[in-house]
């Protein structure tokens, strides 16, 4: 049953491929730590791109409320801006002389 190596050479053998699975693992482990760190930051980048989101969310919501606010006040300048300019158009209309047709202008 001897294949000819002796119980030292078993040994070192042994510690050897213990040193290299140890080495695999370790290399395992950097790598798993890189990929990890890159997860957090990540889902660093996620969380900002959230609070981003609710921040525009909310501003527009405000916006919205505003707008549905103050729309009769934007409503009423525009009706007594359209009655200022019918009154001017108006007084400017009777202010003028009225020519009858075909008399040249001195």
């Amino acid at each position: 049953m001897s294949d000819g190596y002796s119980r030292t050479e078993i040994d070192a053998k042994l510690a050897q491929s213990a040193a290299e699975t140890d080495t695999k693992i370790a290399r395992i482990e950097g790598k798993l730590d890189l990929v990890i760190s890159k997860l957090d930051a990540v889902r660093d980048d996620n969380r900002v791109t959230r609070t981003n989101m609710w921040v525009i969310g909310f501003g527009l919501a405000a916006v919205m409320v505003v707008v549905a606010a103050l729309f009769p006040v934007f409503f009423g300048l525009g009706a007594q801006i359209r009655e200022l300019a019918q009154r001017e158009v108006q007084f400017q209309f009777q202010s003028q002389p009225v020519r009858p047709p075909n008399t040249p202008q001195r």
